[in-house]
């Protein structure tokens, strides 16, 4: 039921913040592993937030109590933040007790602190939970990360993590090879379904599966990889292509005999390039 008193449950040693719920009269956050107890659901008697719990269970628990407040107490000035039952962030626990009135509080500023996207964690415990988190920077590499959830110790880690290795790569720009060893599984099984990826080195996988587990691959963009583009790749010729990476053989030439021979362009004139295109490929073997 709603504002019951949770004191005497254990919800499971995992991180994973559950809400706010009332503790030996008091409202409290609560972490572990699920709302669920030997078949009970507990959730009805969580809240999002201090102040959701408070006023819902004001006749379980009185959070502010006036007669406490005592504004001639000299509180040390040391900022060691709490966070009192009634939403409000003190300096520390003498301001929450002498100047809010607070009958209780927890530690830390009140509210959830988000991370930056593409944070490193590397050094947070999501949990011994082996649901799939996403994938995030882990000691500088887009790597997946199971838990029990997104926050640790009221710091919300969402942000940091993305649906793909590649929007991870792509977003946060690590700066890491493009096959890594380290993920070549090849006892892994992959599915046989043909939705073709293009690694990052260029070869084309059968899927994202194969990519990652027999190619060790870190990136990828859906679809096969194109192929060069053929063409004429001699920037004398007519019909040169300068995006072209593959000579297809194409080339066509201005006339030797035009009447000029020292027009070795076909401009019809001689200039420097000419000299220049004789220059190129001088030592050239002609077959």
């Amino acid at each position: 039921m709603p504002c019951d008193d949770l004191a005497e449950l254990d919800f499971g040693l995992c991180d994973m913040v559950l809400g706010v719920g009332i503790v030996n009269g008091s409202c409290t956050y609560i972490s572990g592993c699920g709302w669920e107890v030997n078949g009970i659901d507990y959730s009805p008697a969580f809240y999002n937030s201090m102040t959701e719990c408070n006023t819902n269970c004001g006749n379980a628990v009185e959070c502010v109590d006036a007669s406490q407040i005592d504004l001639s107490i000299a509180c040390p000035l040391a900022f060691i933040p709490v966070c009192g039952c009634d939403g409000i962030t003190y300096d520390n626990e003498c301001y929450a007790q002498n100047y809010g009135g607070v009958t209780s509080w927890t530690e830390g500023v009140c509210g959830t602190v988000v991370v930056e996207p593409c944070s490193d964690v590397g050094d947070i415990s999501f949990g011994e939970c082996a649901m799939p988190l996403g994938i995030a920077l882990v000691n500088g590499s887009c790597t997946y990360v199971s838990g029990c959830g997104w926050e640790v110790n009221g710091i919300d880690y969402s942000p940091a993590f993305y649906l793909t290795v590649e929007s991870c790569n792509s977003a946060c720009d690590t700066p890491i090879d493009c096959v890594d060893p380290n993920l070549i599984d090849p006892n892994a099984t992959c599915y046989d379904l043909w939705e073709p990826v293009c690694g990052c080195n260029g070869v084309t996988y059968s899927n994202d599966c194969y990519a990652l587990n027999y190619g060790g691959v870190t990136s990828w963009i859906p679809g096969v990889c194109d192929s060069p583009l053929a063409g004429c790749t001699y920037m004398q010729a007519l019909n040169y292509q300068p995006g072209a990476s593959l000579d297809d053989g194409s080339c066509l030439f201005a006339p030797c005999n035009n009447g000029c021979d020292g027009d070795v362009d076909g401009d019809s004139s001689v200039t420097v390039n000419d000299i220049l295109v004789v220059l190129s490929n001088f030592g050239a073997i002609c077959q």
